[in-house]
């Protein structure tokens, strides 16, 4: 494997560009430390949930898994998503118009059917940094490393992981919760990706944050700014009452996924809109070079 720049940074790992070297593949290399009991679980999640579902189209590739016991750092070999994640659209495009969004969300809602439906999995961590894209028109989710596993229609979960700011008010309020977390959680991150700024004040701190999620009125979209149908699946999301929420089913029939289906919006020209594909092509180029360099020096 030759490793090379970082392409991302979160709470309990660090994802690099690779090639794995028998086939000459691009990879995303993520690697976490196992010397923490927490994160130690949190691989053994991952690897349950991605060798098991690493096949179905709405979810990242996993490719394999590797152990350096030197460093004590375990690395996933996964699908290198080339168009980044949905906070770098945000960063870079400041909003995402509603057609898009709701052409990215109906995908996101697919493979996230598919975990709440099939594999019985909470994800716990939905959010545009682990929402990503390709070149291709491809919208996938990552991050599993805190999902939970419910074996049947009735279970509830009773732990507390995930991104606070992205939580729902059960989880916060440290209650038995569900499938339902989940759609919470893809409520802000659709708010946030249409209006360019997440929806509550993260100023406090993290106290503060919680306090408001669960005492304030549920953010809603501007109304002058937002059409009558994102609103309504905005509102749908953002139910303080977990029973109250649809589910992924509901909303893949919501009109606001039905008004933009078709072939009106094409994503692949949209992610090159915010990646140019000839600076992407140029750093693929050079890993390649080097890679190959790297080969013609050792033989």
């Amino acid at each position: 494997m030759h490793i090379f720049d970082s392409v991302g940074i979160g709470a309990s790992s660090v994802v690099h560009r690779a090639i794995y070297v028998p086939v000459h593949r691009v990879l995303a290399l993520k690697k976490i430390s196992i010397f923490d009991k927490e994160k130690r679980q949190q691989i053994l999640n991952e690897i349950t949930t991605l060798s098991a579902a690493s096949c179905y189209p709405g979810l990242v590739e996993f490719q394999g898994i590797f152990y350096t016991p030197d460093s004590g750092e375990i690395y996933f070999a996964l699908e290198y998503m080339d168009g980044g994640s949905l906070a770098d659209i945000i960063r870079v495009k400041k909003f995402i118009t509603e057609p898009v969004l709701s052409h990215m969300l109906q995908k996101v809602l697919l493979a996230l059917r598919y975990l709440h439906e099939v594999r019985r999995l909470v994800h716990r961590d939905i959010k545009p940094a682990n929402l990503l894209l390709n070149l291709k028109r491809d919208t996938k989710i990552t991050d599993f490393g805190v999902t939970s596993g419910l074996h049947d229609s009735v279970t509830m979960c009773a732990t507390f992981l995930g991104s606070v700011t992205y939580m729902s008010p059960e989880r916060i309020r440290n209650e038995n919760y569900s499938y339902a977390a989940d759609i919470w959680s893809l409520g802000l991150t659709a708010l946030e990706c249409a209006t360019g700024r997440y929806p509550y004040d993260v100023n406090g701190g993290e106290a503060d944050l919680m306090l408001q999620i669960l005492e304030d009125p549920s953010p809603t979209p501007p109304q002058h700014m937002h059409s009558e149908e994102f609103c309504s699946f905005i509102d749908a999301c953002l139910q303080k009452d977990a029973d109250a929420r649809p589910t992924c089913n509901e909303l893949l029939s919501h009109s606001f996924i039905k008004k933009y289906e078709g072939p009106g919006v094409d994503l692949a020209e949209y992610n090159k809109s915010v990646h140019d594909p000839a600076e992407r092509l140029s750093q693929i180029a050079h890993m390649l070079a080097v890679h190959y360099y790297l080969i013609f020096g050792v033989t």
